[in-house]
């Protein structure tokens, strides 16, 4: 997960937008990890230390690809991976949310809507 949370730092600086998105992602991504964390019996400082070292990922990711040019250099290829992962994640949440995985008609209505609004933004 944290590899994760810092790739998606990389395209903040270029996609200001992208940040609403990673901070409301963060939001329950951190919760379940957090519950997660607690459940396997570690202390309350380790929990903190490593909730803290996933929070710091994200801008972590934004000052590698910030100041050290041959991360910068590859912006394009890190921004694709970043996107396939959201895209990755996304539609997993959507296909695979419901009992036996099957597809309906508001699942390929919230399809529908989705790419009507990428159009229209």
């Amino acid at each position: 997960m944290s590899v994760h949370s810092l790739l998606e730092g990389f395209p903040m600086d270029h996609e200001k937008h992208l940040l609403h998105g990673v901070v409301i992602h963060k939001i329950p991504v951190a919760a379940i990890l957090s519950v997660f964390l607690v459940q396997s019996k570690l202390s309350k400082p380790r929990v903190f230390i490593f909730l803290a070292l996933f929070a710091a990922m994200t801008p972590l990711g934004n000052w590698l690809e910030n100041n050290i040019p041959e991360i910068g250099q590859h912006a394009d290829e890190i921004n694709g991976v970043v996107i396939g992962i959201f895209l990755h994640v996304s539609t997993t949440i959507l296909f695979e949310s419901s009992k036996n995985h099957s597809f309906n008609a508001s699942k390929l209505g919230v399809i529908i809507l989705g790419i009507l609004l990428a159009y229209f933004i």
